[in-house]
């Protein structure tokens, strides 16, 4: 990822990933009402972007805003029919005037269906 204005910015998730089960994907710190973007991709890329590190294949784009405080929470059930052993890759990209380049970045998540 990349720091943002107010430090490392932090996605987090919770859940078991069994289908039907409950899921919360987590974002903290991130700069406040932040017009960012959720990445989700099938494969692990790590290629340098702003000044950091841009974690998943951008397969997938979700623009969730931040709040006033800077981030959200983002529950869901996850879905059936995903097989065994599936990785998904997340992180959250948002403009920051305040870093280099003009954008910060959350850590990179995997997650792995068991």
């Amino acid at each position: 990822g990349k720091p943002g204005s107010a430090g490392a910015v932090s996605l987090s998730g919770s859940g078991t990933l069994n289908a039907g089960d409950p899921v919360t994907l987590t974002l903290a710190n991130a700069a406040p009402n932040a017009a960012g973007l959720l990445f989700i991709g099938f494969f692990n890329l790590n290629a340098p972007l702003y000044g950091g590190v841009f974690v998943p294949t951008p397969d997938i784009q979700l623009p969730i805003p931040a709040s006033g405080a800077g981030g959200w929470a983002l529950p869901y059930v996850w879905p059936a029919g995903i097989p065994s052993g599936f990785p998904l890759y997340m992180q959250y990209w948002f403009p920051d005037a305040g870093v280099s380049n003009g954008a910060a970045a959350s850590n990179g998540l995997r997650a792995i269906t068991p």
